[in-house]
């Protein structure tokens, strides 16, 4: 039997189906199976993928802890010859077509984790005496082309996290100057540019980074940018210096334009997800107001429970409807 729709319908359409028709229970048995079952295929494909990821990961905690429990141990030499072998397994593993497409792009990210280990090595080895901003400034240098052409989302999110760690070091060793609210400013800047380059880069290659790749980095900016709102609430701009204050405009403008910017996404592609994030961020930042205005007393605690519950409430409330309508609209 050829299936009714496109996408797979759910057990409350198929039943209301046939409530409001002639179908069978044994043909309404076999439309549930067959439209709402996960298929011998998918369960493959899931358990492919699951495996890979599973020992990839151990692969590579096996490694990195080899070399932290046998470090003393080992000559110079020989945690070169150990990390270069694998890299080279690694990357010729990511290019030859003798391997499957999934099995390519793992092999990838191991290979940019081993040169991250690497690097460590070198820097240990000689005594360099960098500080671990320069080893992740050049971990992450050298792994951009690698991302760029990866195609695979997982690639970018390991791209993401080196990016922050390495502005994070950059802060704290070696540029202190910069006040709070720049770092907030050029944060934020830095994962919008990450969540949008892979969106550009992929037009020419014809790639679309994954559903979680955007979940997470709409997420994290969003945390960013109602942080930065919340500083500026409780700022009281007579308790520092102006140098202090810096920056603090830019962060919450565009802190704002970020969470205006999630609710038109979001209603333009019906993306419930972005418009999750939107009111999250609208119910914490009324509520950092409410801490904002009202002192902590016991009249203030009530205060702060009612608004909890209902603001949870409502917005469960508006979520749902709101998907709903997108549902309906859909079909």
């Amino acid at each position: 039997m050829k299936k009714l729709y496109e996408k797979r319908v759910s057990k409350e359409d198929l039943y209301l189906l046939k409530e409001h028709s002639s179908v069978e229970s044994e043909e309404l048995q076999h439309l549930v199976e067959q439209e709402c079952s996960v298929s011998s295929n998918e369960w493959r494909t899931f358990i492919e993928y699951f495996l890979l990821t599973l020992g990839s990961g151990l692969l590579v905690s096996g490694i990195v802890f080899f070399f932290a429990y046998n470090w003393n141990d080992m000559p110079a030499f020989g945690k070169f010859a150990v990390v270069l072998g694998l890299l080279v397994v690694a990357v010729y593993c990511s290019v030859t077509n003798r391997m499957t497409e999934s099995t390519r792009k793992v092999s990838l990210v191991i290979a940019s984790v081993l040169v991250g280990v690497l690097f460590a090595v070198f820097g240990q080895v000689y005594q360099t005496g960098a500080n671990a901003y320069d080893l992740f400034l050049v971990w992450t240098i050298t792994i951009i082309p690698w991302t760029v052409v990866s195609k695979f989302s997982v690639q970018w999110l390991g791209l993401v996290v080196l990016v922050n760690t390495t502005f994070s070091l950059f802060f704290s060793q070696v540029s202190t100057e910069l006040n709070f609210y720049m770092v907030l400013s050029l944060f934020l800047s830095f994962n919008i540019t990450l969540f949008v380059l892979p969106f550009l880069i992929g037009r020419m290659q014809g790639f679309v980074p994954s559903k979680y790749y955007t979940a997470i980095m709409a997420f994290v900016c969003t945390c960013i940018a109602v942080f930065s709102i919340s500083a500026w609430i409780f700022t009281i701009s007579s308790n520092y210096d102006i140098n202090d204050l810096m920056g603090e405009s830019i962060a919450v403008i565009l802190s704002c334009v970020w969470i205006g910017a999630s609710y038109y996404w979001s209603v333009k592609q019906r993306n419930i997800l972005f418009f999750s994030y939107f009111g999250l961020a609208v119910v914490s930042i009324l509520f950092m107001l409410l801490l904002k205005w009202f002192k902590l007393e016991i009249v203030s605690l009530l205060l702060y429970t009612i608004y909890i519950i209902g603001a949870t409430y409502g917005l469960i409330k508006v979520i749902m409807n709101m998907n709903k309508t997108w549902k309906d609209e859909r079909e």
